[in-house]
């Protein structure tokens, strides 16, 4: 009995192997496509997820690279890491039973607190060699645009009625809309007012046997332009397309000690200068500026013949700029800074931008307010000068900031007391003193 229940076991294993028995589990019988986008204006970097597994991380406005999965039952989540909370945050999920040939596309909307998830898809085109013409869906999930008209034409073909490519509310999306490869504009105005501009791209080139979306976003804090656009494409990741009519704006930090007050003109336009009459420490108000690369020339206040230092620096469309007058008098120069204004609901935000010539390295502490800075590691070490760390999320709380020389704890700054709350954005710049063993911080806040 036991070699016959031997053999019965083992056909039994071969024929389970073979498929003989029935199976309840799901047969795929393709793949799909899957982008993920984060579109809450005040949201932390979100991990997008299937089940457990990450797609990718991705900010504000940003998108995933594509994924292609089999065409089964899947749970998609949205994540995020939180400053002060263990694990990860689920800010919103949703189960989906994919359609081969089919791309998703999943945006993250609503705020943190109350989020979810708007899901498009459609049925992926079969591009063919040859093919001349590319198309487009265009997205909706701007809080404050309402009903809009989205145009897309020819580089001089202003807006008309009856010539929009496509109508739409907040949160829906249209298309595809199809065209030939080639250079265009998009302009979004108000539904039937196209003299009500919203916004306009520069010109861009689009390649044909390709489908992107064009999605309309809340305005991004760090950007001058009243509506955000991105551009995604089938290959995910996603493009910031910048209105040419709203200029680039910046302010001026004077962090040159030995130097005394200044004007600071852009292009030799002294009859509208960027600041003046500035003095050493001050920081002064924004002002437009170009687009471009620029020459920036700093003289003394109120005489133009007084070169102190000229600079050549790169302008982005679209940018908040700080430019910032920096080292001894015998050898000046200005540095260039893009300003990050964009807040977190879930913790503040900090950046630090080391503008202290006479120091090539610093180490910068976050410390709870009362910590020594003894046994304790730099929040940023070896942070050299002309360079910024760019914002991190950090926990509400008070805390103290302490700068010192890169690799010891000889402080040159600090501590300074700095309280953070969810929201904050604070931009701090490490700069020079008529000290030359210490610096000091200049501290900007940013309203949320």
């Amino acid at each position: 009995m036991s070699r016959v229940r031997y053999h019965l076991i083992l056909l039994a294993l071969v024929c389970l192997a073979a498929g003989c028995v029935e199976s309840s589990r799901e047969e795929a019988t393709g793949k799909a496509a899957l982008i993920g986008v984060n579109a809450i204006v005040d949201a932390p970097d979100v991990r997008f997820k299937i089940e457990e597994r990450s797609l990718g991380t991705v900010a504000y406005g940003e998108a995933s690279q594509v994924r292609r999965f089999d065409d089964l039952s899947y749970k998609f989540n949205f994540d995020a890491s939180i400053p002060g909370e263990d694990g990860e945050r689920r800010l919103a999920s949703r189960v989906l039973d994919v359609t081969r040939d089919t791309a998703y596309l999943f945006a993250l909307d609503g705020s943190v607190g109350n989020a979810e998830i708007v899901l498009w898809e459609h049925e992926e085109r079969q591009w063919q060699d040859g093919d001349t013409v590319f198309e487009l869906y265009f997205a909706h999930l701007n809080d404050t645009a309402s009903r809009v008209d989205v145009y897309f034409a020819e580089p001089g073909v202003a807006p008309a009625a009856g010539a929009a490519a496509a109508t739409i509310a907040r949160g829906e999306r249209a298309g595809p809309a199809e065209f030939a490869a080639g250079d265009y504009v998009l302009t979004v105005t108000r539904a039937d007012e196209p003299q009500t501009i919203l916004f306009t791209s520069l010109t861009r080139s689009y390649v044909a046997a390709t489908t992107d979306s064009i999605l309309l976003l809340d305005p991004d804090p760090s950007r001058t332009a009243d509506l955000s656009v991105r551009q995604v494409v089938a290959a995910g990741t996603s493009l910031q397309l910048g209105d040419p009519r709203i200029p680039p704006r910046g302010r001026v930090l004077h962090a040159a000690p030995g130097i005394g007050n200044v004007d600071v003109a852009e292009n030799g336009d002294f009859a509208n200068l960027v600041a003046s009459d500035l003095a050493p420490g001050e920081l002064s108000s924004e002002a437009p500026l170009t687009a471009g690369t620029n020459t920036y020339t700093v003289t003394d206040a109120g005489n133009q013949g007084a070169p102190i230092v000229e600079a050549e620096q790169a302008i982005g469309t679209g940018f908040f700029e700080t430019l910032i007058l920096t080292g001894p008098a015998s050898d000046p120069a200005v540095l260039n800074t893009v300003s990050q204004r964009r807040p977190f609901a879930t913790s503040g935000r900090l950046g630090f931008v080391h503008a202290a010539a006479a120091f090539p390295l610093v180490d910068i502490y976050l410390l709870e307010a009362g910590t020594p800075i003894d046994d304790e590691l730099p929040l940023s070490a070896f942070v050299p000068y002309g360079v910024g760390t760019g914002l991190v999320p950090v926990a509400a709380e008070d805390y103290e900031v302490t700068v010192t020389v890169a690799g010891e704890k000889t402080v040159l700054a600090g501590p300074a007391a700095i309280d953070v709350a969810n929201g904050d954005v604070i931009e701090l710049f490490v700069v020079e003193t008529p000290d030359p063993n210490a610096a000091d911080l200049e501290i900007v806040r940013y309203a949320p």
